[in-house]
């Protein structure tokens, strides 16, 4: 899954609790976040991940450059990667857990998936 958000958006930081859960649940069964930061300073992310330590997958800043690759307009934005690289699904917006999981499910291979 790769997520574009920014620490300025309340959707976004909505949102990465349930991020969080899922990467739990299915880390162990191939499943990866890369979390885009779209602030432009580094200040900013720092601040907000000292406030919330528990977010453990990875977070990337400056996401400018790749936000352009994607098309990214608006924030919230997530792609959900198949295992071959390819955009199985994006969705603009705050995403909750059972979307979340709707969608890593059609990512993952059925085998690992939750039931």
């Amino acid at each position: 899954m790769v997520n574009f958000w920014a620490s300025w958006c309340d959707p976004c930081k909505n949102e990465m609790s349930a991020i969080q859960d899922v990467y739990d649940e299915y880390k162990d069964k191939g499943f990866e976040v890369l979390a885009i930061n779209m602030d432009k300073k580094e200040e900013a992310i720092d601040k907000y991940l000292y406030k919330n330590p528990s977010l453990n997958f990875l977070i990337l800043m400056n996401g400018g450059p790749v936000s352009d690759e994607y098309k990214t307009r608006d924030l919230p934005t997530s792609f959900f990667i198949n295992p071959d690289g390819s955009i199985q699904k994006s969705h603009v917006g705050a995403l909750n857990e059972e979307q979340l999981h709707f969608f890593i499910k059609e990512i993952l291979p059925s085998k690992t998936a939750k039931k």
